[in-house]
């Protein structure tokens, strides 16, 4: 992917979809930069210090279930929201292979207004509570079910303090009762091996709709390069189906 117009960037928080009421959006990954210059310094010198990252973000007001206004202005101050941002997808919507991150992130001001005559139009920014996962889109799906074809990806090898980590938003559910245990398998190889090993396993009900998930290994190295998710059916005799947008990235530490 080299240069491309922003045109159909997609913001997902806590399992809806706000992109098509927003007309900008922002991430801004960056470190504390921290003079420790002396007295016997011919030059500036500077240490790395903290990481950060911010969603800024905006458009017009939308007071419909699941749209802008009844989802972020609940979550002002509050924790652990689950964001995924696809800036290009490929198809005008999310495909395997796109680039994507996921993060959690707190919620710091949602600002709906405007002038009299103008269309109600609204802002937000949201800041960074830790590191976020930069990957891949792996798995995209209106409707998943147990008989859903993982995709193999290849992400490379990770270091002693690197993380690998699943975001997934499920955006709706088939029905009352549904239940998909996805398992994110990891193995060495392209061919992957009779039984991989599995990263993470998330197992979503239909409590799970209009929801997001964060779900992340300990740092430390591994050979393994190749990723893909598999799924199976938890409901019983009768396979569920699940709107889901699943990421998988690595984080560093």
């Amino acid at each position: 992917m080299g240069e491309f117009v922003l045109k159909n960037c997609k913001l997902v928080v806590d399992g809806k979809d706000l992109s098509c009421d927003l007309n900008e959006v922002t991430m801004t990954y960056s470190a504390d930069v921290l003079d420790r210059t002396t007295f016997c310094s011919s030059a500036r010198r500077r240490k790395a210090g903290l990481q950060d990252t911010q969603i800024t973000g905006g458009g017009f007001t939308n007071m419909a279930d699941e749209k802008n206004e009844p989802t972020v202005f609940p979550l002002v101050g509050s924790t652990n929201e689950v964001v995924t941002l696809v800036p290009n997808p490929s198809s005008g919507q999310p495909i395997v292979g796109d680039r994507a991150y996921h993060l959690k992130l707190i919620t710091g001001d949602f600002a709906p207004g405007g002038s009299i005559g103008d269309m109600a139009a609204m802002n937000f920014s949201m800041m960074g509570d830790g590191m976020p996962a930069r990957g891949e889109v792996m798995q995209r799906s209106t409707a998943l079910s147990s008989s859903a074809v993982a995709t193999i990806r290849v992400l490379g090898v990770r270091g002693p303090q690197v993380q690998l980590s699943l975001g997934v938003q499920v955006l709706s559910v088939s029905s009352s009762g549904a239940g998909l245990t996805l398992h994110l398998e990891q193995d060495s190889s392209t061919a992957f091996a009779t039984t991989p090993s599995t990263a993470i396993t998330l197992v979503l009900t239909d409590a799970s709709a209009n929801n997001g998930y964060f779900s992340s290994t300990a740092a430390g190295s591994t050979l393994d390069t190749s990723y893909r998710i598999s799924v199976t059916n938890t409901a019983g005799t009768t396979d569920s189906s699940m709107d889901i947008l699943a990421t998988v990235g690595l984080t560093n530490q």
